[in-house]
């Protein structure tokens, strides 16, 4: 048997001359790119294409197509795709050609498939054969999430492909397979997949959980199991658990190890992913000499030729980066301030009052932000499959709650006059008045461009969950809570409460 890496290398050259294994290293990842594998919104074509030559700039060499939502994929499996979605491949196919990138297309089998049935495997066959008579040359079957576990079956499956479809016609790829238990190791299933399953066919796998860094030992250990190096799927910086957030930080968390290959699965929002893709590119073409930081900096200048639309970007980026408290996968966030924010923090909880240089600080970092996402909703493009149209939502979610941050700051200071106070605090309705309206308008506008079964999973967008929104959180929670004592004499208890702030604002207000 070939060295996988020689293998991989051999097929992907010989696809129509459709990838390109140029690499800065020699250690560089052969098999590299990103899978549209995601729950949610699909790209759609355009989407698609974008990407397609972002990938060929940055020598990214793999698209795999499996989104959960397409249903000539999944539930569908058996039918084949509209006339208009055929033609929308071809042209995919001839830009993933133009740039060097193997386009493989998946299809979902579930647990629809009945094992030893002639009859599926003829449909199979037949659905397969329509794909490569499009001009698709490399293929995938999923078993991911749906369906059971049933090991044997899914290697007989896989190995029928490979033997009654792939070997009988030219120009095929090794298959790859998503099996239904794709993290950890030492399952059962897994070892019974290493011994049945083709050994020249590839197995994804997304690390220790379903959203992790990639360690070498936790490869080691699925490599035995599987009794060959695994694909990754790098569920990094996908969204479609946590919708409300846009993952825009840096790429870290992965580890030079023995890898067949490694797709990162991204965002919904197509465009925004490029940030996250930019340095993933670097890490997979140059695992050694990879510096995430340095990576994610020069990211902004090479995506934006604007130099003011890149500073700006990159500050949305690095206050919008992680989940939030309660997530699974959390990542940094607000790195540049977090010691200022601990200090305001502090300060706030010993006795309800921020220094001088604190307020002084907070209040040229809140300026700072506000006219970065100024500048984005002027300049950035609003059209469906724009990076403005993605990503406005958050853009707006941020500028409030900065708005809401330079309110909390003069709250919190003795006022000169009472009417000072009464106009502070009729701005701050005001602007959460206009927060929810935005919130609004953002989930009805990503709920008409999806499909009608993922509209109730639309959230609206949640700007800085991690470093700033608390804070902004608690300074107007205290301020409030203050003036709602002076008010009716008495103290808020906000243990169980709902949104606190929203409460005293309309306590208070009732009282004026």
């Amino acid at each position: 048997m070939k060295n996988i890496y020689t293998l991989l290398a051999a097929v992907a050259v010989c696809l129509l001359a459709a990838t390109s294994l140029s690499a800065t290293s020699a250690d560089a990842i052969p098999f590299r790119g990103v899978v549209e594998g995601f729950y949610g919104r699909p790209w759609g074509t355009e989407g698609r294409l974008s990407l397609l030559k972002f990938m060929g700039e940055n020598d990214l060499n793999v698209f795999i197509y499996g989104p959960k939502d397409d249903p000539y994929h999944h539930a569908k499996w058996r039918e084949p795709y509209p006339e208009n979605e055929m033609r929308d491949f071809k042209r995919l196919l001839e830009v993933a050609k133009e740039n060097k990138v193997a386009f493989y297309w998946a299809i979902h089998l579930g647990g629809s498939f009945k094992r030893g049935s002639e009859e599926d495997y003829a449909a199979l066959f037949r659905k397969l054969g329509l794909m490569y008579d499009a001009g698709f040359r490399a293929f995938a079957v999923f078993f991911d999430d749906f369906g059971g576990r049933d090991a044997e079956a899914h290697a007989e499956i896989c190995n029928r492909v490979m033997a009654d479809f792939l070997e009988k016609r030219d120009g095929c790829a090794p298959l790859i397979m998503c099996p239904n238990v794709y993290w950890g190791w030492g399952y059962d299933y897994q070892k019974t997949l290493g011994e049945q399953l083709d050994k020249r066919a590839h197995i994804l796998w997304t690390g220790k959980w379903i959203m992790s860094d990639i360690r070498a030992e936790y490869v080691e250990k699925i490599t035995k199991d599987l009794k060959r190096p695994p694909i990754v799927w790098w569920n990094w910086p996908v969204n479609d658990y946590c919708r409300s957030s846009l993952l825009l930080g840096r790429t870290y968390g992965l580890e030079k190890c023995k890898l067949a290959g490694i797709v990162s699965n991204p965002m919904e929002n197509c465009e925004a992913n490029k940030i996250a893709l930019y340095s993933f590119a670097k890490w997979c073409t140059d695992p050694d000499g990879f510096d995430s930081q340095k990576c994610w900096e020069e990211s902004f200048a090479k995506l934006y030729d604007d130099p003011a639309v890149a500073r700006a970007m990159r500050i949305l980026a690095e206050h919008n980066s992680d989940i939030g408290p309660g997530g699974r996968y959390r990542r940094e966030e607000s790195v540049s301030c977090a010691a200022l924010c601990e200090k305001a923090n502090g300060e706030l909880d010993k006795d309800g009052k921020l220094s001088e240089s604190t307020e002084s600080a907070l209040r040229e970092l809140f300026k700072d932000i506000h006219l970065a996402m100024k500048l984005l909703k002027g300049k950035l493009p609003k059209g469906r499959y724009d990076l403005g149209w993605e990503i406005d939502g958050w853009v707006d979610d941020e500028m409030h709650l900065i708005e809401q941050a330079a309110v909390a700051l003069d709250l919190l200071k003795p006022a000169a006059q009472p009417k000072d106070r009464e106009s502070d605090l009729g701005l701050l309705k005001r602007i959460r008045e206009a927060a929810s309206k935005d919130a609004t308008a953002h989930c009805e506008k990503f709920s008409a461009a999806t499909f009608e079964a993922d509209r109730r999973n639309v959230r609206r967008p949640k700007a800085s969950p991690t470093v700033l929104r608390p804070l902004v959180d608690k300074m107007l929670v205290v301020a409030l809570g203050r003036l709602y004592k002076e008010k009716l004499g008495k103290d808020f208890d906000v243990q169980g409460a709902d949104s606190p702030a929203d409460f005293l604002l309309e306590e208070i207000l009732k009282t004026s």
